[in-house]
């Protein structure tokens, strides 16, 4: 039973490792990329919900709890900095992450609780102390946005004002992950697979590759 399961785990991985090198090729063999970021909220919400889907059977988890207070924590603050440049700086969203409310896209809240996970993921390998981890974690969270804000501002993500990406920007991203994690940890959340780690991994050697050649 637990290898079918260890199985079933790896041909997931396999499957959003395969998506994003397809994604990969697609925005840099410029034909494509149109195609590409049309699909990008799309594919942001199917290999998202593949990731979850054996950690979400495990009722007696308080994963999904975590994930929707992070879901509103995020998208809330994503929702008030848009619209007033308080949070995180003066910017606003084009329309290549699809359907948005309160001029923040849907999807936005949704990518936030995975990178976050991702982060959680992988300082728990290293630390078992939970504000180091939690440290931790959100360094690993700014790293992420380090590497994303140049490429979500050339593929339309978001643009900033005066094409400027303020420090408070990344100050914010920290204090958010930081938060979202020390939540995770009092609600005793459990995590048995890898693949939130190799989620992660895939979505930073994604927006690396592109960095580099877009």
């Amino acid at each position: 039973m637990e290898k079918q399961k260890n199985l079933k785990i790896n041909n997931r991985i396999v499957f959003i490792y395969i998506i994003f090198s397809v994604g990969v090729f697609g925005h840099i063999y410029q034909p494509f990329r149109s195609i590409m970021l049309t699909l990008t909220p799309v594919t942001l919400l199917i290999t998202g919900l593949v990731v979850f889907y054996e950690s979400l059977q495990d009722k007696k988890n308080n994963l999904l709890i975590w994930c929707v207070i992070t879901y509103v924590f995020t998208f809330s603050l994503e929702a008030i900095g848009v619209n007033t440049g308080v949070i995180f700086g003066y910017y606003y969203y084009g329309k290549t992450l699809g359907i948005r409310i309160f001029n923040v896209p849907l999807i936005i809240g949704f990518n936030w609780v995975l990178v976050i996970l991702g982060a959680v993921s992988i300082a728990q390998v290293f630390f078992k102390n939970f504000i180091i981890s939690s440290f931790f974690a959100a360094l690993l969270a700014v790293i992420f946005d380090l590497v994303l804000e140049p490429v979500a501002i050339k593929l339309n993500y978001w643009t900033w004002q005066n094409n400027i990406i303020p420090v408070q920007n990344y100050l914010t991203w920290f204090i958010i992950a930081f938060i979202s994690t020390i939540i995770f940890y009092k609600l005793r959340v459990k995590i048995s697979s890898s693949i939130f780690i190799h989620y992660f991994f895939v979505q930073l050697i994604f927006f690396i590759i592109l960095l580099i050649f877009i």
